[in-house]
């Protein structure tokens, strides 16, 4: 859906806060090796671009131009006609530069710098401030303003331009700029006791609308982090009132209320502090041997042979191999499609094919040509883990379940309305029924012509690459003061198509006494193929609503490109 009110606003990228000095020398998580530590809090000038596109792809090659503010401003003031494409907001915090209008192409006027293979700028110096960059491509271009804070500690800044690279190397581009997402970044540093804090958790949600954060970041060893965002403009009024959250271990959960919008802003420091009280944990699951519980979860029958839920040990070595034939991985990601190590500890579960590395099972026809298809499955799959009884008659609310998590899905239809469904569920009455809790499905829509098929969606982001982290706490309080509980994790695929990604990986299963943010399982928003379905609905009702999602196909959101087979 085209939203022509915002068209200026929407050729706004954004600033990705990377440490690189080099963009070829990359770390195992994917991310460049970051500064020295002794040098991450001296305030530092810009010298260093790095241009990508909407699918976090390298514009190599590219031109750019740059003007300052003060150099547009003049442009303005000069102008007896001025554009006011302006974005109301209420009260939420200004992080983002506030943009009036925007240069065109004819005004930039001064040096153009081009871009190697890598998409790396170098540039003189550029001091805080809000720029403005015609960033031109294969005869498309696009402009692009971003802010640098003047506490800004990072010489080199990545732009995510709205260009559409169509292609892995992007040697060809779409016809014309995403005008239809919200594209953006926030970038900073998370700074504790006048240091760096490295393994900080930082997410932009949406809430509801976005079911949780639809871009989040584990900060390195400088405190550095980036959030790129690419989302559809029918969620503008959930991106008025994000919410900016910092959390990790030892320190006071920050959270903002932030206005999120078609800008960049990079330099921020954000300070955290000690962790003054923490949420008391009533129930534990480790899955590591010295667990009293461990033996006693269970695994339901799996729909299809050897895709399930394992448990594995660390040192598994388990690795996809459809990496580079039917399946990419994202290119931020150097693990070269290798299953993660457990997320705490020696063991987690994990679903997924132990062979393989990935939730395929069987090829539909594993005669043809490898091509980048996803990877299709002759069957659909599914998996169920089951918690032993959790005896909860003695607390009251609040109460909510967390876990780690790490997940990596398709990008084609990953909504929690699509395919790869990842639900949480929880019964009252010894597993004779369940009610589903929640579903960690994205909702953030993103807008790319780019061939899905191949590309990853990851507990990160959309096509980036999959990092553990902890999930956003759910509400249990429902579930107070019941002594017959049991929570159930599971995995659908629903079809057979964009099957050849890695799978959920859970870990360190806490229930305590904290209040839930995560948004609770909406049955408005189900799918006519979820277990779901008939539990949290009934009788005529759930028939007629089944109908109209079949005749509407509006549980496929993102269907339309590409359509599934």
């Amino acid at each position: 859906m085209k939203n022509r009110t915002f068209a200026k606003i929407i050729m706004v990228t954004g600033v990705l806060g990377l440490t690189a000095c080099g963009g070829s020398d990359r770390d195992e998580t994917g991310n460049v090796p970051p500064e020295p530590v002794a040098d991450a809090m001296v305030q530092k000038s810009v010298e260093e671009l790095t241009l990508l596109d909407v699918n976090n792809l390298s514009l190599n090659a590219a031109s750019i131009q740059i003007l300052s503010d003060e150099e547009w401003q003049k442009v303005q003031a000069s102008s007896l006609k001025m554009a006011t494409d302006i974005l109301t907001v209420d009260d939420s915090e200004q992080l983002f530069p506030p943009i009036n209008s925007l240069p065109t192409a004819t005004h930039f006027k001064g040096q153009s710098y081009l871009a190697n293979a890598q998409g790396i700028v170098k540039l003189p110096k550029l001091a805080a401030g809000t720029y403005y960059v015609l960033v031109t491509k294969n005869g498309q271009s696009a402009v692009s303003a971003f802010l640098i804070h003047p506490k800004n500690t990072n010489k080199s800044i990545v732009l995510n331009v709205v260009l559409n690279c169509l292609d892995q190397d992007c040697q060809t581009l779409s016809d014309a700029p995403v005008n239809d997402a919200v594209v953006g970044t926030l970038s900073g540093q998370v700074i504790y006791k006048g240091k760096p804090l490295a393994n900080a958790q930082v997410a932009l949600s949406g809430g509801a609308a976005t079911n949780g954060a639809f871009v989040s970041a584990i900060t390195d060893a400088n405190g550095y982090f980036t959030l790129s965002f690419n989302v559809s403009n029918a969620l503008l009024e959930a991106l008025k009132n994000a919410t900016l959250t910092i959390s990790g271990i030892g320190i006071n959960t920050i959270t903002k209320k932030v206005t999120v919008i078609a800008s960049s802003a990079s330099g921020y420091q954000f300070e955290v502090l000690p962790e003054t009280a923490s949420a008391d944990a009533i129930w534990r699951e480790t899955f590591e041997a010295d667990s009293a519980t461990r033996n006693a979860w269970t695994v339901a029958q799996p729909s299809v042979a050897n895709v399930d839920w394992q448990l594995l040990n660390k040192g598994h070595n388990i690795r996809n191999n459809q990496v580079n034939q039917r399946v990419r991985l994202a290119p931020n990601d150097q693990s070269q499609g290798k299953v993660p190590e457990p997320l705490q500890g020696n063991t987690a579960y994990w679903y997924g094919d132990k062979v393989n590395g990935n939730f395929i099972g069987a090829l539909r026809d594993s005669s043809t040509p490898l091509e980048f298809d996803g990877g299709t499955s002759q069957y659909d799959n599914r998996g169920e883990l089951i918690s032993p009884v959790i005896n909860l008659s003695q607390y009251q609310a609040p109460l909510s379940l967390s876990f780690k998590t790490w997940w990596e899905i398709e990008s084609v239809n990953p909504n929690n309305q699509g395919y790869d469904l990842m639900n949480i569920l929880v019964s009252t009455d010894g597993g004779n029924s369940f009610k589903t809790l929640a579903r960690l499905n994205p909702l953030a829509d993103p807008s790319s012509e780019y061939e899905r098929a191949p590309i990853p969606y990851s507990n990160l982001g959309f096509n980036l690459a999959p990092a553990a982290v902890q999930q956003e706490a759910i509400s249990l309080d429902e579930y107070a003061g019941k002594a017959n509980v049991q929570l159930k994790f599971q995995f659908r695929t629903v079809d057979e198509l964009y099957n050849g990604f890695r799978g959920w990986m859970i870990d360190d299963v806490v229930i305590q006494k904290k209040a839930g943010t995560f948004p609770l399982f909406d049955g408005a928003n189900f799918d006519e193929n979820s277990d779901s379905f008939s539990q949290d609905y009934s009788g005529v009702a759930a028939k007629q609503a089944g109908v109209l999602l079949k005749s509407t196909k509006s549980y496929a959101r993102w269907a339309d490109e590409p359509q599934r087979k």
